[in-house]
């Protein structure tokens, strides 16, 4: 991968991490450092990964591909961090659906709508910041 798109990538994952930190103490009235590496990552790799499927798959789509990367991250953030290290940063043990305590399908479903929004900011900062191409959706 060349330095300008690492630095591009990085700089977005920054952002994306540093706006699930506020998403989450507007939502919980707190949150963790941790959950920044969460959320940027999970972001950042959606708006990638949409990148390369714009073209071929309808944004409805493209949120459920989302949902599934993000609970699969949110899956392996909770391994390591509440299960591995003990942070205990979240469970889930109590909700329906659950598996192990660190996804559900509640926060799955959460993910969806927050793939949706990852990809539109994704593209927003690659077109205004980077003045790359402008973003086109393909609804259906």
């Amino acid at each position: 991968m060349p330095m300008k798109e690492f630095f591009k990538l990085s700089f977005i994952t920054i952002i994306m991490g540093l706006l699930y930190l506020l998403t989450e103490i507007l939502y919980r009235g707190s949150s963790y450092w941790q959950m920044a590496l969460i959320g940027g990552t999970a972001g950042t790799l959606t708006g990638f990964v949409n990148s390369s499927l714009a073209s071929q798959f309808p944004l409805w789509l493209q949120g459920i591909i989302g949902m599934g990367l993000c609970t699969g991250i949110e899956f392996a953030g909770g391994c390591y961090f509440n299960l591995y290290r003990g942070c205990n940063i979240w469970n889930y043990s109590s909700l329906p659906f659950n598996f192990l305590g660190q996804i559900c399908i509640f926060y799955s479903l959460a993910w969806f709508f927050l793939s949706l929004a990852g990809i539109f900011l994704y593209n927003y900062i690659r077109w205004k910041v980077f003045k790359e191409q402008k973003p086109r959706y393909k609804i259906f």
